[in-house]
């Protein structure tokens, strides 16, 4: 979806919600794109199976004891 600067005014709320339901919105300026609405990814937290995943392949034991332990 592409809507000109002086359209969104007016549209904003269904610009957001379409956004937000993963559609993409570039807004123009002067008939260029001048910004793209995207959804907002909350960060942080620890992704533990990618962790697991780059332990895997590191060859790093699950040990608990020991959990940088590198396998021989």
């Amino acid at each position: 979806m592409e809507f000109a600067l002086c359209q969104v005014k007016a549209r904003l709320s269904e610009l957001v919600a379409a956004a937000q339901g993963g559609e993409r919105v570039v807004i123009m300026k002067h008939g260029e794109p001048a910004v793209e609405l995207v959804r907002f990814r909350k960060r942080g937290g620890i992704d533990f199976g990618k962790l697991d995943e780059a332990r895997r392949r590191l060859g790093m034991k699950d040990d608990i004891g020991h959990p940088l332990a590198v396998r021989a």
